[in-house]
């Protein structure tokens, strides 16, 4: 009867209930896609980067260095 339904799309929802929405970013170490104004930012080498993690961010910055 419903073989072809569609689930409906859930928006990705911040701690509260609140749709997060805005510009993608993607975090170069690990892939994710980031809202950009939730994102860590960190400017290198003149460059703004966007990271879903400090953990990815830190990662970034040590291979970044060698």
């Amino acid at each position: 009867m419903f073989q072809n339904a569609q689930p409906p799309q859930r928006r990705p929802v911040q701690p509260g209930g609140t749709p997060i929405t805005g510009e993608l970013k993607r975090d170069p170490v690990c892939g994710t896609y980031t809202v950009a104004s939730n994102a860590i930012q960190q400017n290198v080498g003149g460059q703004t980067f966007y990271f879903c993690s400090s953990r990815c961010r830190d990662e970034y910055l040590a291979s970044a260095r060698r």
